[in-house]
């Protein structure tokens, strides 16, 4: 089906390549002292969409959660309407800004507020400017979803499921702060285990079962 032009998808999409466009054409005219750092070698792009970079599932949102690497079920990669970037240097990907700019890091963080609004976007926590913690992330205003959506109540459902039947971490965090939220789900998936009965001893060489 061919996404309308107004739609959610298209436009973030839109809006986070001519921010990465705009920010690979001006990074250079900082003004830092000569090869500290390079700055003519730093890129943007959006990072690939196996990375969670796009629209998450249910399943996959409570994945990240699980791994401490989102702190919400209600995100705005849960309506389509957030994107991750990726900085490079030498084609190498940037994980620290902070240690790549150094002393200047607070130009690039300028320079990178500045985009974002005029952009029309946000960062995780909704605002403008660097989001320190998640700085990658790219959303639209209003992106998140409500906690009553269906998409919010199946990603605690899952989360649930994948930390209490699979074995999978859990977020100690997002459970202190959202414990009312994951109460009905914990009841309506793990009802079974709370009613089924210790099981009985097992008799070993030497030992007699009372």
């Amino acid at each position: 089906m061919v996404a309308l032009a107004n739609d959610a998808s298209t436009e973030i999409e839109r809006r986070v390549r001519a921010f990465c466009s705009d920010l690979n054409n001006r990074i250079p005219l900082l003004t830092v002292p000569p090869g500290t750092p390079d700055l003519r070698v730093i890129r943007c792009r959006i990072a690939p969409f196996n990375a969670g970079s796009a629209v998450r599932t249910p399943r996959q949102q409570a994945e990240f959660v699980s791994s401490n690497r989102s702190w919400v079920c209600w995100g705005a990669h849960m309506s389509d309407r957030a994107r991750h970037v990726r900085l490079t240097s030498h084609g190498r990907y940037v994980a620290d800004p902070r240690a790549l700019f150094g002393a200047h890091f607070p130009l690039f963080t300028r320079l990178w507020g500045n985009l974002m609004r005029l952009h029309g976007l946000r960062n995780f926590r909704s605002g403008h400017g660097w989001g320190e913690g998640d700085g990658y992330h790219l959303e639209l205003p209003g992106a998140r979803i409500g906690r009553s959506d269906v998409r919010a109540q199946a990603c605690l459902e899952e989360y649930v499921r994948i930390t209490r039947l699979e074995g999978r971490p859990r977020n100690q965090r997002f459970e202190r702060s959202y414990r009312d939220a994951l109460a009905p789900h914990l009841e309506r998936v793990l009802p079974a285990q709370r009613m089924t009965p210790n099981p009985p001893p097992v008799s070993g060489p030497g030992q007699r079962l009372l």
